[in-house]
């Protein structure tokens, strides 16, 4: 018989970060990029350890070779005065990406417009779809940046918003509009003939199919 698996204590770190299965899977040798390497920076370490392991995970995944750059827990002040605060911004050869982060454990459902969010403990909690306000940041940030002396006589840059839902022990239940642009580990779903979320680290590379990356705009 299999051994029960206890569950973690609400609000404990295990209930936050999961398993994290993912992490204990190998890598290849020289395929990650290291926390002290020149192509990682956080400006700001994080305080919660669920974002942490998130943030561990893109590193490890991203590959060792120009021109992938990443920067975690930046903040920066927008043309209307506001303080904005991102959790990733990752360069790859394929675009600018600006990553929100969601660790939450239970299961998301909902559109792009509303999320339903049932933590283990029962409480359900509404929220908007983080992609409507992850959009706005990254235009924001387009505006910023397309002041800057690097970017002079070049087209403003376009940075795609994505979601990180990075809790291995979530079930995603969010319909096909509220998936745009929200990604995973790539694990199996919870649930069968649930949908599945592609691996994030799959978009950096550029290694998803066209439907997979369901690109569109934010209403």
């Amino acid at each position: 018989a299999e051994t029960p698996v206890t569950p973690p204590v609400a609000g404990s770190t295990e209930w936050w970060c999961g398993t994290q299965e993912s992490r204990r899977r190998p890598r290849e040798a020289g395929d990650q990029v290291d926390k002290s390497s020149a192509r990682w920076t956080e400006v700001n370490p994080s305080q919660w350890p669920w974002e942490r392991e998130a943030l561990a995970f893109v590193r490890e995944g991203l590959p060792d070779s120009d021109p992938y750059r990443a920067w975690a827990n930046i903040e920066y002040i927008g043309d209307d005065g506001a303080i904005n605060e991102l959790d990733l911004l990752v360069v790859s050869p394929f675009g600018f990406f600006l990553v929100e982060i969601k660790s939450h454990p239970g299961i998301i459902s909902g559109d792009q417009q509303k999320w339903n969010w049932i933590p283990p403990d029962g409480k359900r909690k509404s929220m908007d779809n983080p992609l409507l306000l992850a959009q706005r940041k990254a235009h924001r940030l387009g505006d910023v940046l397309f002041r800057q002396s690097a970017f002079k006589n070049r087209p403003r840059p376009r940075i795609e918003p994505v979601i990180f839902l990075s809790n291995e022990q979530l079930d995603c239940q969010l319909n096909p509009a509220g998936r745009i642009n929200v990604y995973g580990r790539g694990l199996p779903p919870r649930r069968q003939g649930a949908p599945s979320l592609s691996n994030i680290l799959d978009l950096f590379k550029n290694n998803l199919a066209l439907e997979a990356r369901r690109p569109g705009p934010v209403n």
